[in-house]
């Protein structure tokens, strides 16, 4: 699915691409960065007793950042 979304990415021209997920959840934030996403920050208090993470991916064929 994560492939799916990323091919879709560059077809689209999206250029990035933004996720959270439960800081606790490292089998998933694993998954995350083995397709190239990147920490970015925390969402405090973002579910109803954990912080999640906020992850970015950026399309470096298609982004200007």
């Amino acid at each position: 699915m994560l492939a799916d979304i990323k091919k879709e990415s560059t077809n689209k021209q999206t250029g990035v691409i933004f996720l959270e997920v439960h800081q606790s959840n490292n089998a998933a934030i694993n998954l995350y960065k083995s397709f190239g996403f990147k920490e970015i920050g925390v969402r405090k208090k973002y579910y109803k007793n954990e912080d999640a993470l906020v992850l970015r991916l950026i399309n470096r064929k298609k982004s200007t950042l």
